[in-house]
């Protein structure tokens, strides 16, 4: 038992570890500096808590690891109270009590105490009245630690934003575009109807990016506790994407898109063309405008510059996610190469119209626009 625990610290506390103690500014974690263990022993526990007694503990269950308690332990290190804390994995209820913030184990979920489970008969918890998908571990730390997590990683990132509704605008969008899911896949809540057949299978989605990260069944001597490290990788670079995202591309497009949708009757008399200086992230912002506008359905085709040279033609999908449109490009135009396109089309300069006709090319704006404009007439 010495060895071992004098093991643990000769590879980790001894060494100075590089996590920085002021959450401001520019402080992402390496998740290899970070101490994790693995143990059910709780005298391994506790004679590294007592060698550290003002050491912050972040505690989750042993064993195979999932989505969400990585997720959540990731979410703390942005936490400025855990932001220097370690990870202890155990299923001991005794090495529970004594840490001072819990994840998804222990039966117990109480968020002045900071214990963060939800697999209890009783546990019903939603994010709001909107996101009504039973919590996970990882929902729980968002809603109640996320307003934090989000303005450090986001000041890391020089992109806080000082205006209080454009900030919770976005801390609701992270939840609906990444926390609902991994809240939903924990629970076992299906994404589409029970009567929907699956066309192809999806394995490269976050939850299961962190499944790989576990140890294959063979490999019975895998580390644990090194595995879990990766896992957290994968989890952190996950959450920074989706913030980044949200906070520095969807947002700040809202304008560009809504001024497109304003003079759509000036690029073309039915206004169901817009048209982009540059390529933006438009779709579900345009679906957002046109509710509130009340014209929902009336813009087919968007026109973006792709180069000084590219100009795309996008048809408008039937809703988010969808590959079916409103109205596609014309049949008889779509997969021809080059050369015959440009006879039947009669535009000299296309380029290409895809085979599914949801997308086509041409070297200049009016040749793009022409090709709306005969798609409209189909």
């Amino acid at each position: 038992m010495k060895n071992f625990i004098n093991s643990y610290f000769n590879k980790f506390i001894i060494k100075k570890m590089n996590i920085p103690s002021n959450i401001e500014g520019t402080f992402l974690i390496k998740n290899k500096d970070r101490l994790v263990i693995s143990t059910e022993d709780y005298k391994v526990f506790d004679s590294i808590r007592a060698q550290n007694p003002n050491k912050k503990i972040v505690c989750t269950h042993s064993g195979c690891f999932h989505a969400d308690e990585v997720l959540a332990t990731v979410m703390t290190k942005y936490i400025k109270y855990f932001s220097d804390s370690w990870i202890i994995r155990t299923r001991n209820y005794d090495i529970h009590k004594d840490t001072d913030l819990i994840v998804d184990v222990g039966g117990i979920f109480n968020v002045g105490t900071n214990r963060f489970d939800h697999h209890m008969k009783e546990f019903t918890h939603n994010f709001d009245e909107v996101n009504k998908i039973k919590m996970s571990s990882a929902g729980l730390v968002y809603k109640y630690h996320g307003r934090e997590v989000l303005e450090n990683i986001l000041k890391s990132m020089d992109a806080y934003e000082q205006n209080k509704e454009v900030f919770e605008k976005i801390y609701y969008k992270v939840y609906e575009n990444f926390i609902a899911s991994v809240d939903a896949h924990d629970n076992g809540i299906s994404q589409y109807p029970d009567d929907a057949v699956q066309r192809y299978s999806n394995s490269t989605h976050y939850s299961s990016r962190v499944s790989r990260c576990n140890p294959e069944w063979y490999e019975p001597n895998a580390d644990q506790s090194e595995r879990f490290k990766l896992a957290q990788d994968v989890a952190e670079e996950e959450l920074l994407s989706q913030i980044k995202f949200v906070a520095k591309s969807h947002f700040p497009a809202y304008s560009i898109v809504k001024q497109a949708i304003s003079k759509r009757f000036e690029v073309h008399e039915s206004g169901k063309i817009i048209v982009f200086n540059k390529s933006c992230p438009w779709k579900e912002l345009l679906y957002t405008i046109e509710e509130e506008e009340n014209i929902k359905g009336e813009i087919y085709f968007a026109i973006f510059k792709n180069s000084e040279t590219d100009y795309r033609v996008q048809t408008v999908p039937l809703s988010q996610g969808n590959f079916k449109f409103r109205k596609g490009l014309p049949e008889n135009w779509r997969g021809l190469e080059r050369d015959v396109l440009a006879g039947i089309s009669g535009i000299s300069d296309i380029v290409f119209v895809h085979s599914s006709g949801f997308i086509g090319g041409a070297k200049s704006f009016d040749s793009a626009k022409k090709i709306a404009v005969e798609s409209l007439k189909i």
